[in-house]
């Protein structure tokens, strides 16, 4: 068993390896794959195997500084949806126990209880005073 990590250890030696792109093309791949398993459409299968063949190239790779560029850009553009993602997920999950509200004035995402009707909310941040209705 030692035998075998030392030689991948070795071919691995100057080769990229895995990052935050490579994890969303896997899941990506993943997830399109069994969509495409699910629903009978060929184009997705065929999409989720490039996905995963281009991942798996960029970690064998040995052009580093190229596969850094890309991830770099990747995480660029990630940054700020990924945000946008997990509130709307925190959102679904607190949907009986919470409303989110913005702040007029800072833009701040306010999470406030589950009580219907017009209240005045104070914002922690910029200490604003706004009223905010709940209706469902």
């Amino acid at each position: 068993m030692e035998k075998l990590k030392r030689k991948l250890m070795t071919f691995m030696r100057g080769r990229y390896g895995a990052d935050q792109l490579y994890n969303a093309l896997i899941i990506s791949g993943m997830v399109l794959y069994f969509l495409g398993a699910m629903t009978d459409l060929g184009v997705l299968v065929i999409v989720a195997q490039l996905l995963i063949f281009w991942a798996l190239f960029r970690v064998y790779s040995k052009q580093i500084y190229k596969r850094a560029e890309e991830n770099r850009k990747f995480l660029k553009w990630w940054q700020p949806n990924q945000k946008k993602l997990k509130l709307f997920f925190r959102r679904f999950k607190e949907i009986k126990v919470a409303r989110f509200r913005k702040c007029p004035n800072c833009k701040t995402t306010l999470r406030l209880p589950v009580k219907r009707g017009k209240k005045t909310v104070k914002c922690p941040t910029c200490h604003q005073k706004f009223e905010s209705r709940i209706i469902l």
